[in-house]
């Protein structure tokens, strides 16, 4: 019955995956009986090892790109991360000074460095509201790292630029029935600062002189309190990107109505400093779920009058795994992270072509890409193999929606870690980029970012070209590896982006390919692998990403 009602099983450890439904009662029969299933362990093995020996080797033709056919003939994806400033960030913790390390070894632009709700007392200058005779400004925890931020950005190239994004409005800017407590340490966790869902000052001019006298401490040397009373800061960092709020769909549950409120408010504000400032706007966690935010917000005839026209947007995306085989160290269990992606790669297409239906010109930033992982969230020990898939995901997402106009994709994130980390909770230790003890080390999401950044981005290159997809008559292989050709703008050069997306080793043959260089991240290595392929074909290591280079002659 199973065979004569799916076209295909395919199964794992300890689950299987039905495709290809043709009833829905079937489908909830065969869930209801999943521990039934279970019972039949060395059925499913051998059922694996039967499948794996057909996909192990294909044809020397299984990738081809047709060089002289251009789908897309100018990509500009900056390949870039997020650095969240958390406790973790402070001077003398164990990842301090990794996290400055690791961005000099990424030297790339747009970094966007932000300081997350979570951590008010890191991230709030102004934690408590001003009175007649007194303000309560504080820099004093942000100074220290902004600069360190803000130089590791700037050492590889004084053309990068941070996106620098101060989250967190003060939770008195907002009315809630009693005041939102104020965690006593710096390094508490305070999930509860986003309290409320409406402005004290509907007009949002009061967030908007928050957000400009932050901008003046760090730009223009200082500013003038609310009583009058000048602060000097003798700071002039040359600050060209700002990002106005963070997640505002989650955090205070804000409307697009009242965003866009905030939005000309702020933005009129700091480009009255600045008129070349670039303002990115919305940093969204869920667009593919709300699909009317963003066109509401680039609807000029929803703001008002002589308001700056939005030249940035974001939004996020977290592939979740949460099924019971990624609590193991089986890599096929981790391919579940890319079924998400599959379930949601065309809605985010969708909310880049919706947005640029309303406005053209718009440019937007995923500033934050990564996967979580909840079963091992609050678990200090993660499976090498959980980091190569992350990065094949982000690679990925890359370049698929590189190829629909996504103008940077940012990885997520620099510092994360688990309970008793420096004596600290747990800040998401599944979507860090880097380990948590000394000495410190950088996983595979940390070189898949490099990797794409030296490979595609380098100091000569500004723009590719990209052909008709790399794809085989052989089905088989065609969802499970993925592939994409590319153009330098030099024209010496032919890139071609290879991921496995399974949990198993895959060889694929890519035709022309004998005598190319291969520059790779996947399991044999710890940081990028270089090799020089001698045959056509090439052995894909679990969730490898491999960027095969063919030059001109």
């Amino acid at each position: 019955n199973f065979q004569s009602s799916y076209k295909r099983i395919v199964f794992s450890q300890h689950h299987f995956i039905t495709l290809n439904l043709i009833d829905k009662t079937t489908a909830a029969c065969l869930r209801v009986y999943r521990q039934f299933v279970i019972s039949f362990t060395m059925i499913i093995l051998l059922c694996v090892a039967a499948s794996s020996s057909l996909i192990a080797v294909h044809s020397s033709d299984d990738v081809t790109v047709d060089w002289g056919n251009v789908d897309v003939s100018k990509i500009s994806t900056i390949p870039t991360l997020l650095a969240p400033i958390n406790p973790e960030a402070k001077h003398g913790r164990v990842m301090a000074e990794g996290a400055i390390e690791g961005l000099k070894i990424l030297n790339t632009s747009l970094v966007r460095v932000a300081w997350w709700f979570p951590f008010p007392r890191m991230s709030v200058a102004e934690l408590f509201p001003p009175n007649s005779t007194h303000t309560f400004w504080n820099f004093s925890l942000m100074d220290p790292i902004f600069d360190d931020y803000y130089n590791a950005v700037k050492s590889g190239s004084n053309e990068h630029d941070i996106i620098v994004e101060f989250c967190t409005s003060p939770q008195w800017l907002w009315k809630t029935p009693q005041p939102i407590p104020v965690p006593s340490s710096s390094d508490d966790t305070d999930w509860n600062y986003k309290g409320g869902t409406e402005l004290v000052d509907s007009t949002a001019q009061t967030v908007a002189g928050y957000y400009k006298r932050m901008f003046q401490w760090y730009t223009k040397g200082g500013f003038v309190d609310e009583n009058g009373v000048q602060h000097t800061s003798n700071h002039s960092y040359d600050i060209n990107f700002w990002e106005i709020l963070n997640e505002p769909d989650l955090e205070h549950e804000i409307t697009p109505q009242l965003y866009t409120t905030i939005y000309d408010a702020v933005a009129s504000a700091l480009k009255e400093i600045k008129p070349s400032l670039h303002l990115e706007a919305l940093a969204l966690a869920f667009a593919q779920k709300q699909p009317d935010y963003i066109p509401y917000f680039l609807n000029m005839t929803n703001h008002k009058k002589n308001a700056p026209v939005p030249e940035w947007i974001a939004f996020h995306y977290y592939a979740e795994c949460h099924y019971s085989p990624c609590q193991t160290a089986d890599p096929v269990g981790f391919e579940q992270l890319f079924w998400d992606v599959d379930a949601n790669i065309t809605k985010l297409q969708t909310v880049v072509q919706s947005a640029r239906a309303v406005n053209p010109d718009i440019k937007i930033n995923i500033d934050e890409i990564g996967a979580i992982n909840f079963f091992t969230n609050t678990n200090a020990t993660i499976p090498k193999v959980y980091w190569n898939a992350c990065a094949a995901i982000y690679a990925y997402l890359f370049s698929v929606l590189g190829k629909v106009g996504v103008n940077a994709a940012s990885m997520s994130q620099l510092i994360g870690y688990p309970d008793g980390t420096d004596g600290l909770g747990k800040n998401f230790p599944s979507v860090s980029m880097m380990g948590w003890t000394k000495p410190i080390t950088y996983n595979a999401k940390f070189w898949c970012v490099k990797l794409l950044r030296d490979e595609f981005f380098g100091d000569n290159v500004v723009s590719l070209s990209t052909h008709f997809d790399a794809i085989t008559t052989n089905n088989t292989i065609a969802k499970q590896v993925y592939a994409q050709g590319y153009t330098m703008n030099d024209g010496k050069d032919k890139k071609i982006l290879v991921i496995n997306r399974l949990g198993t080793n895959v060889t694929v043959g890519i035709s022309g390919a004998q005598g190319a260089h291969s520059q790779f991240v996947d399991g044999s290595v710890n940081e990028i692998g270089s090799l020089v392929m001698k045959e056509d074909n090439l052995l894909l290591l679990p969730f490898a990403v491999h960027i095969v280079t063919i030059t001109s002659n």
